[in-house]
């Protein structure tokens, strides 16, 4: 289990990205899936994907869920088809965010 970025160095990322603004998760083979949840944990923040076909969570919903933590400084995953992966940023793509 890869902790990669905290909250608070996460939302200043995207902070100033459009609202309408969709994220996805980009590995390795360049698969793309779409970022369709945000699960709060004491201890982390998981971000949940699944086909990239799927409802992408935009800019401001994120913004929203992530601003709500008390504890900015916990740190971040992403989970992708089972395994959690590694992130280290993003890449704008048109209207969506890639985060790799």
């Amino acid at each position: 289990m890869e902790l990669t970025m905290r909250v608070i160095d996460f939302l200043q990322l995207i902070l100033d990205l459009d609202k309408q603004t969709r994220f996805f998760y980009q590995g390795a083979s360049d698969n793309l899936y779409a970022v369709t949840e945000l699960v709060i944990k004491p201890e982390s923040v998981i971000l949940t994907t699944k086909k990239a076909s799927a409802h992408a969570l935009h800019q401001w919903e994120l913004v929203t869920l992530l601003q709500s933590i008390a504890n900015k400084t916990i740190y971040m995953q992403i989970l992708v088809l089972n395994d959690y992966a590694e992130f280290y940023g993003i890449q704008l793509h048109e209207s969506a965010a890639y985060i790799k």
